[in-house]
């Protein structure tokens, strides 16, 4: 029996979330940063985040994530560098996110303390036919 201890919110924009309308206090945002963002605004996020007891993980730049002291780090699952094995895990937490029996060995080498299965089920999208 699987219980739902976390929620995790993946966003590309940090305008997309009121933060502080969230009502459930597990949830852990992860910011997937595309292209150049302001400094100022994420620093801003970060601390409405944390005002409102908000988890926020940084994904895939472990720079950004010190700079802005975010809770963890976030690993997709095309990253396959081992440079997050080393890093000191006392301040942070890191997910990892994986699509088959290969990649979630490989986030344990990476030292990942969650683990996000994508495609649990088979589905019937185009291009994504593997399911664990």
């Amino acid at each position: 029996m699987f219980k739902k201890k976390y929620i995790f919110l993946i966003i590309n924009n940090t305008s997309d979330v009121p933060i502080e309308q969230l009502l459930n206090k597990n949830i852990t945002i992860i910011l997937r940063i595309e292209k150049k963002i302001n400094i100022e605004n994420l620093i801003s996020f970060r601390v409405r985040c944390k005002k409102n007891r908000v988890k926020l993980f940084i994904a895939n730049d472990i720079m950004l994530m010190n700079k802005l002291k975010a809770d963890g780090l976030y690993i997709s699952a095309w990253n396959k560098s081992l440079k997050a094995r080393f890093l000191d895990k006392k301040r942070f937490s890191i997910i990892g996110a994986c699509h088959n029996y290969r990649e979630i060995n490989i986030k344990i080498n990476q030292g990942c303390r969650y683990l996000l299965l994508s495609r649990l089920f088979k589905t019937n999208y185009k291009f994504k036919k593997g399911f664990l």
